[in-house]
């Protein structure tokens, strides 16, 4: 997207937070609520940032790395500016507002997650994927993997859709998860668990992390056919659907 272009969109959803700053232009100019006055510049433009990581996926996937940068750059002009009219002496209040800025950059880094799932009935085989070069951040279970109905098979942020005929892609309800393969004590497959990634089941994790924020960290461990041969022994006859982690 042309720079300019990336910069309108983002601008519009800022933009429509930042209407009342100039009622603040009738307020005294000396003592504390003169400082308040010259604060509300700088702490609309945190709770307009605020506001608008909200709705960052209105925003095309791509673009979305950028706002996040341009998102903290402005947060760290806001906080210089408002230590230049405060020093020390700044109201709580005005911490509670860069701490909100800065924990909806946090939030926003999971914001548009979507992943591709098997629907079942039965069981799919993953096939030969083309991922491209690095973009966003993807994780994706490996060629050859044989997937239970309602495994995730793949989950992305900040990219385009990953299309693979068979599966339906929709937004990830839970975000980013992992998918546990667990096993009894004799190498057969007892079910396969579909846990968030904060969580650790025990098990043998299905999804390899391919790219991160933009960069290349992962890739296939080992040739598919090898690969599936092995997970089809171990899962026998079963093909029942994967179940959602509780602890």
């Amino acid at each position: 997207m042309d720079p300019d272009v990336r910069s309108m969109a983002w601008a519009g959803l800022v933009g429509r937070w930042s209407e009342w700053a100039a009622a603040s232009a009738a307020w005294p100019e000396h003592g504390d609520a003169g400082r308040a006055r010259a604060s509300v510049p700088w702490l609309i433009q945190l709770q307009a940032i605020t506001q608008a990581l909200g709705e960052i996926t209105a925003v095309p996937p791509r673009e979305r790395p950028w706002c996040r940068d341009h998102a903290r750059a402005t947060i760290e002009t806001a906080v210089e500016r408002l230590v230049g009219v405060w020093g020390n002496e700044a109201p709580n209040e005005i911490a509670d507002i860069v701490d909100d800025a800065r924990l909806a950059v946090d939030r926003s880094q999971q914001a548009g997650c979507r992943e591709a799932v098997w629907p079942g009935p039965g069981r799919f085989i993953v096939p030969e994927l083309e991922l491209g070069e690095p973009c966003g951040t993807l994780a994706c279970m490996q060629p050859g993997t044989p997937v239970l109905p309602g495994s995730t098979v793949a989950w992305w942020i900040d990219r385009d859709d990953l299309v693979v005929p068979g599966l339906s892609v929709r937004d990830a309800e839970h975000g980013p998860s992992q998918v546990y393969r667990q096993l009894d004590d004799a190498g057969r497959v007892v079910q396969d668990v579909i846990a968030p990634m904060e969580e650790l089941p025990p098990g043998m994790p299905l999804l390899v992390p391919i790219d991160e924020d933009g960069r290349r960290i992962g890739g296939w461990l080992t040739q598919a056919p090898a690969w599936r041969a092995m997970h089809e022994q171990a899962l026998g006859g079963l093909q029942s659907p994967a179940v959602r982690w509780s602890e």
